[in-house]
């Protein structure tokens, strides 16, 4: 169960959805990104357990693995503020904050 949770061998598709070119250069580069995306998932996978979960179950955790998981946490908080809110928010989200928007009478820069 350990391993199914962590494991970078297992086949993952490539992406499906999207712009019909961006699919297909994913498709033809995915044998070349699916192993380090499979090595970034089990990092993060692993770095959000709670360390006692980490330890029960046997998944080793370093102090430097845990320096490398804080820095990638302040870039991604200082990058996705900046990022459009179509790349922000999966699309059943944008759509909630849309409807709130017009049901408060708000606007996206009144935010």
């Amino acid at each position: 169960m350990v391993e199914e949770l962590v494991a970078t061998d297992r086949p993952v598709p490539a992406p499906d959805r999207g712009p019909l070119p961006l699919r297909l250069l994913l498709r033809a580069l995915w044998p070349v990104l699916l192993p380090p995306l499979a090595r970034f998932r089990r990092f993060v996978t692993i770095g959000f357990m709670p360390p006692d979960a980490r330890e029960a179950i046997g998944l080793d955790w370093t102090d430097e693995q845990e320096r490398k998981l804080r820095r990638f946490g302040r870039v991604v908080r200082a990058v996705v503020p900046l990022l459009p809110e179509r790349l922000r928010y999966l699309p059943l989200a944008r759509a909630a904050r849309a409807e709130h928007r017009r049901a408060t009478g708000r606007t996206k820069r009144s935010h």
